[in-house]
This record gives structure tokens, C-alpha cells and sequence, in this order.
């Protein structure tokens, strides 16, 4: 018994040692925990006992025992239905598109701006046609274990499976720091990486998971996982959100190309380019309340405080509410608009019934925004701010998933401190189910899934229960989370610069930076004087951030990324060119020629596309060639080769034309 004793210190000794190499925080957190222990100041929940020649956990809190049964036996039973089945126990990343072969003829010539679903249908296509009959991994990259209990399983697991990559989840840093005691964890990093998420909440997992994800894109298409506990669902919530939610499904490069074009576009239309590359300090809008107008549901629930409270805000608006604004004969000071998309935003004019009741309003417009929109209004008041991408280098960029965290951002860049938000709610009104306000364009009721498998999950549809602003808990979607991350993300980083007061009047998503606050109880309210003074003063200082013209500095900066970008064709046609690759030789230049679009050019436009076009297909061609029994190898590499260097090249050629639109200036 004192040798078993002695080999768990010792074993914990080595993993310990270990952890404190690779995952410092991690080694620290366990290193308080056992701190706080001897002091007391906490109490111990589980025990680590040996029993009839195994290890168990006495639960202290239940009274009972974690297995219950010899565990060495009990997880060598549990992983008995290990595989390397690429459709059993996995998360699937891609949302699975299939082409019919006319599509495929029809979009062969076609532009590479139209729908991204389309530009990737002849590599998906490839590879979908080609697939052996069963789908089996050759090698598991990156493999899931959620749950660690004393961690025996893991050893086991990977004997059979021997991935590169671990990924071990456990919500419980008391029962990991005991399956220090029992599990080498130490020796399977000798072959394999451990990537451990213990005892995070769902923020720091969600980071720290998209992270490690993204550097290994390549390899997970299909992600192998084993479920040793039930405690996990909080993670598992939190890879479908984030696999939903992944850069190139939010917006993909079909869009980032449009939106290039369109901000070189509007520019050498002369618009006013407004300055947001740093924040102001302006003492005309410091100490002006701000009320910052969403389309969520609580925009109606509110309206009456609206009405009343009018004259008391600076009222800064989305796009999207206009008609309700002018239903109930609600002015705004600004209106602002971040999406691209053209139907549903055009339909938002066609509701309004006169337009020019906006004729004192300033439109702070995306410059990716159709021209139909910049032309439907007095263009004097418009003042446009950079998106995804920059004409006019000097002038800042801004983008984020929706127009609320665009216009709290806004607000903060121009000056104002005192910010109040309604109607970004970020979530399902809590009587109705609804996502906006009755009326609004995309206004629906989104009916509950239980059930929240890789299956059937949907970046769109399904309910996930969040922290509420004014009640306990209310229902979002993943779509929404995105955005409710990136917000916090922005306060958090606005914060660290300036000192704010941001009140949230939503009966919506609670966002962490702000103050819940009822309006009924809000009494630091006063009537602003004459807001036609206070619009003469604002015009002249937007106009003052503004400028129609490219300077020198601009045009040589397009020039330069002109350059590169012909270099970053060459390389493309270089790679097209290269003959007689085997696998191995053919995934290398995959790496190079990825990594060529990351370093060294001064063109990170044109990389950020190429990259958004590599998320979609990549993953696809290395899966493709990982499956066992896949015949016709050098076929299959000479084929996809030429696929991939056509798209790409569609994609250099269309990000130049657009820069070369300069040259008319």
C-alpha cells in the first residue's frame, strides 16, 4: 500500500512538473486550489481512495461513489465502440452542401462575386463525388474527451486512437487535480498534444477553444469526440455555437469581395469618408445623454418611454427602425447602417411613407452599402465610415456581426460618454418569441429545439438559455451570441481607454460592462436645448472628420498593395504549375502557399479573402485525402489542384480590379 502510495505522489510530482511547462494558468489554478485546502478556506468534495487493487472517488457532498466498480475495468468497457467511423461521435464543421453536375457546368465560368456556396461547388463537388463507399479516418488529428473523472480512460483512448491533438474538458479542477494522481498524462504528451479546458466558464472555454481550433483548421472537418460525463452540455453548447458561428459562414468571401469593391467604389464617388481611426474627445458630446436605438422587441415594449423621453436623448438609431420611428413620429439624430445585403435593406425605404421626415437626420453609412441607398437620401448629411476595408488607409475601419455593436462603437469614437441602449436586445422576447419589433423585415417567432445535437443544430434557429438584463433568463440563438460577445468584447476594450456610463434598458441579453436599468426608474434625464443649434454644431464637426479626396498616402498604399497582389498571383501560378506531387508533397504546398498569403505583403486584404475562400474548401481536401481505402491518389491531387489555383486566381484578379479603380482618380 505505501508503494501504490508513493507511486501516485510521484506520478502527480511528474504531472504537475508538466502542466507547469505547458499550461502555466492551468498549474497555478491547481496550485491555489490546494493552497486554499490546507488553509480550510474550502472543502474538500471528492477523496481519492484505493480500493481492491483500482482507484475510486468518495463524493463527499452525494455520499457516494464516482464508479462505483473497479474503474480500470469500467473504462476499458466504455471504450470498447472506439472508431475511426468519420460520421459516429463527431462534430461536423461545414454546413454539408451537395451540387447537382448541370450547377457545376453552369458555374464554371462564372464570376467569382456570386454566392460563395457557388464559388466552392466545384471542390466540394469533387470531393463529394469521389468519396470511397464508407468514410473511414486513415489518422484522428483532433480528438474531444469530455470529461476527465480520474482520467484512466484517456490513456486507453489513445492507445487505440493516437491523435495529434487532445482536447480533454472537465468542468471540475478538484476532480482533475485528482486525476493527477492516477492518469500519466505526462507520457501521452510525449507523442501528443494535450490542450486542457478545466473548470472554465463558458466565455474563457469559448476563447480559448475558437483559438486552438483555428490552428488546426485544416484537419477538422469531421471532429471525433467520447463523452465520458454528462456534465459537459455547457461546453457542448459552446462548440456548436462557435462551429455555427465560424468568420466564413458569417460572412463569407463572396462578400468580402463586394464589399471591397463597393468601399473603392463610393470613395471615388466623392462621399464623405469619415474619420474613426481614433476616439474623440469632444466636450459638446461628453456629457450628452445618448440613446442608442435598436430593432429588438423591446424598441415596441418601450415606445412610450420613447415618446416621452424624446427630447431628453441624443438619438442615435439602426437603419432598420425608420418606419417604426416614423410611425410614432420619432426623430432621430442619426441613423447608421452596416449591411450590405440590398433587398431587405432597400425594402426598409419602401416602407417609409415620407422620406423626408428624416431630411434633418445624419446617416452614418457603411461604405459597402449599395448605391440605391446612398441615393435615396440628401447627400450632404451622409458621412460614411470604412467597413471590412480600407480605401483610404488613414481614415480606420470598423466591422462587427450586427449594427448594434456598430453603433454603441460609433457613439463612443465621436465622443459621447453618457450612452443609453434600447431595443438591442440580442435576444427572444420573453412573452412572444419574437426577435424584433412587430413589422421589422425579419421579424420572426423562432420555435424552441430541445434537442441541440451537431445534427440538427442551427446557427438560426436554435434557443440557447442566457443571463437576463432586467429578468433572471431569457432565450437568444447563436446568431445573436456572436454579436453579444463582440459587444461585451468592445465596452470591455472602450473602457480600457475612456471612462463611459452605459445603461441597458432592453428587457433583453445582459451584457457584461453595462448597467440594467428600468426606464421608469431612469431620472438623470434633462431637455436638450434647441437640438437645431445642436445639429448645426454636429454637421460642422462630422465635417471636419471628413474627406472626399485620396491624398498621396492613399494612392501610394494602393499601389504598393497593387504590387503585392500581383505577387500573390504569381505564387498562385507557380503552385498550379508544379507537376507530379504525392500526397504528402501536395499538403505541404497547401501549407506554403497559406501561410504566403499570411506574411510579408502589405496587401492583408486580399490575404483575409484568400483565407475566408481556404476556410470553406481546405478542409474538404484534407479530409478527402485522410479517408482509408480513397484509390487514384495522384489523379485526385492533380485535379484539385487546378480547381483550387482557378478560384483563387478569380479571387486576385478581382480584388485588383477593384483597387485599380483608383487609377480613374
Amino acid at each position: 500500500m505505501n508503494k501504490i502510495h508513493e507511486n501516485a505522489i510521484n506520478l502527480y510530482q511528474k504531472n504537475i512538473s508538466y502542466l507547469e511547462k505547458v499550461d502555466n494558468n492551468l498549474y497555478k489554478k491547481i496550485k491555489l486550489f490546494e493552497e486554499a485546502l490546507n488553509l480550510n478556506h474550502i472543502s474538500q468534495k471528492y477523496i481519492l481512495e484505493y480500493n481492491d487493487n483500482y482507484f475510486d472517488v468518495f463524493d463527499n457532498e452525494k455520499n457516494s461513489w464516482l464508479y462505483n466498480e473497479n474503474s480500470i475495468n469500467y473504462s476499458r468497457l466504455i471504450i470498447n465502440d472506439l472508431n475511426f467511423d468519420t460520421k459516429i461521435n463527431t462534430f461536423k464543421t461545414f454546413y454539408d452542401y451537395q451540387y447537382e453536375d448541370e450547377v457545376i457546368e453552369r458555374v464554371k465560368n462564372s464570376n467569382i462575386e456570386s454566392s460563395a456556396i457557388l464559388g466552392i461547388s466545384n471542390i466540394l463537388h469533387y470531393v463529394n463525388n469521389n468519396l470511397p463507399k464508407k468514410e473511414v479516418f486513415s489518422k484522428i488529428y483532433n480528438y474531444i474527451v469530455f470529461g476527465v473523472g480520474l482520467g484512466i480512460h484517456i490513456p486507453i483512448i489513445h492507445k487505440e486512437i493516437n491523435a495529434k491533438i487532445y482536447n480533454i474538458i472537465e468542468p471540475s479542477l478538484e476532480l482533475f487535480r485528482l486525476s493527477l494522481f492516477v492518469t500519466d498524462y505526462a507520457e501521452i504528451a510525449n507523442k501528443s498534444e494535450l490542450i486542457f479546458y478545466i473548470a472554465n466558464n463558458e466565455s474563457e472555454f469559448y476563447e480559448k477553444f475558437s483559438l486552438n481550433y483555428m490552428q488546426t483548421f485544416f484537419y477538422n472537418h469531421y471532429i471525433k469526440f467520447f463523452m465520458f460525463s454528462k456534465n459537459c452540455n455547457l461546453y457542448i453548447n459552446s462548440i456548436q455555437t462557435m462551429l455555427t458561428s465560424q468568420g466564413h459562414y458569417l460572412y463569407s468571401y463572396d462578400r468580402e469581395l463586394m464589399s471591397l469593391k463597393r468601399t473603392f467604389i463610393n470613395a471615388i464617388q466623392e462621399y464623405k469618408y469619415i474619420d474613426i481611426s481614433k476616439i474623440r474627445e469632444v466636450e459638446l458630446l461628453s456629457s450628452l445623454p445618448v440613446l442608442i436605438l435598436g430593432a429588438g422587441p423591446s424598441l415596441q415594449n418601450k415606445i412610450k418611454f420613447i415618446k416621452k423621453q424624446k427630447n431628453n436623448f441624443f438619438i442615435i438609431a439602426v437603419y432598420g427602425t425608420m418606419p417604426f420611428l416614423e410611425k410614432h413620429n420619432i426623430k432621430p439624430d442619426v441613423i447608421v447602417q452596416y449591411d450590405e445585403g440590398d433587398v431587405g435593406v432597400y425594402d426598409t425605404i419602401l416602407e417609409l411613407k415620407d422620406i423626408s421626415f428624416f431630411k434633418d437626420t445624419f446617416f452614418l453609412f457603411s461604405s459597402h452599402l449599395d448605391e440605391k441607398i446612398y441615393n435615396s437620401f440628401n447627400k450632404e448629411n451622409i458621412y460614411v465610415f470604412q467597413a471590412m476595408f480600407r480605401a483610404k488607409e488613414r481614415l480606420g475601419s470598423l466591422t462587427s456581426p450586427s449594427v448594434g455593436e456598430i453603433a454603441f462603437v460609433l457613439s463612443v469614437i465621436l465622443g459621447f460618454r453618457k450612452i443609453c441602449m434600447l431595443g438591442i436586445d440580442m435576444s427572444l422576447d420573453p412573452e412572444t418569441g419574437k426577435s424584433h419589433y412587430d413589422g421589422y423585415i425579419s421579424n420572426e417567432a423562432t420555435k424552441e429545439k430541445k434537442e441541440l445535437s451537431n445534427e440538427v443544430f442551427s446557427f438560426r434557429k436554435n434557443i440557447i438559455p442566457i443571463k437576463g438584463n432586467l429578468i433572471e433568463e431569457v432565450k437568444t440563438l447563436p446568431l445573436y451570441m456572436t454579436s453579444i460577445r463582440q459587444l461585451e468584447s468592445h465596452i470591455k476594450n472602450l473602457r480600457n481607454k475612456v471612462s463611459l456610463d452605459i445603461y441597458n434598458f432592453s428587457n433583453g441579453a445582459f451584457f457584461q460592462g453595462t448597467l440594467p436599468y428600468k426606464t421608469e426608474e431612469y431620472k438623470n434625464l434633462e431637455n436638450i436645448n434647441s437640438k437645431k443649434n445642436l445639429y448645426k454644431s454636429i454637421k460642422n464637426y462630422l465635417n471636419l472628420l471628413s474627406t472626399k479626396e485620396f491624398n498621396k498616402n492613399d494612392i501610394e498604399i494602393i499601389n504598393n498593395k497593387l504590387e503585392d497582389a500581383k505577387k500573390i498571383k504569381n505564387v498562385i501560378k507557380k503552385f498550379g504549375k508544379i507537376k507530379k506531387l504525392d500526397e504528402d508533397q501536395f499538403k505541404l504546398k497547401l501549407h506554403e502557399i497559406q501561410e504566403n498569403f499570411c506574411e510579408g505583403y502589405v496587401c492583408y486584404d486580399l490575404q483575409k479573402i484568400l483565407n475566408n475562400y481556404f476556410s470553406f474548401v481546405i478542409h474538404y481536401i484534407f479530409y478527402f485525402f485522410n479517408l482509408e481505402k480513397l484509390s487514384n491518389k495522384k489523379e485526385h491531387i492533380k485535379n484539385l489542384q487546378g480547381l483550387l489555383c482557378k478560384q483563387l486566381l478569380k479571387i486576385a484578379d478581382a480584388y485588383i480590379e477593384s483597387l485599380e479603380l483608383t487609377k480613374s482618380v
